[in-house]
């Protein structure tokens, strides 16, 4: 039996030393290369997308095969059909997939901005 290690969001950490070799710069942020304009498709267990980091309150989410490119975040979202048919929403599998899609697209409504992704400014 182990100690089970305490988890913590390390984005602010990642988003810059994948920029510059220390921590503080983002020179690609710096040169406008922020995401602006892409599309990135993250494959996963689901998203949360009422999460801050891709929540929009003025549109609504688009289920495939319909899109919505006025979303802030997201142009259209598949949901998860399990095994038995049943259809979800959500992100049930310890928001892995929410975690990956923050990490490359997440963009904070609130205070929590040093913790967007990479590529803050894609959908």
């Amino acid at each position: 039996v182990e100690r089970r290690p305490t988890f913590v969001p390390q984005n602010h950490k990642a988003c810059s030393l994948l920029q510059s070799p220390t921590l503080g710069p983002h020179p690609l942020w710096d040169r406008g290369l922020d995401g602006s304009g892409q599309l990135a498709h993250i494959g996963d267990t689901g998203l949360d997308y009422d999460s801050c980091f891709f929540r929009d309150d003025a549109q609504p989410v688009a289920f495939y095969p319909k899109s919505n490119p006025k979303h802030r975040k997201m142009l259209s979202y598949q949901e998860m059909v399990e095994d038995d048919g049943t259809r979800d929403h959500t992100d049930p599998y310890n928001a892995h997939g929410t975690h990956v899609s923050g990490s490359v697209a997440g963009k904070s409504l609130g205070p929590n901005v040093q913790y967007n992704g990479m590529a803050p400014n894609a959908k």
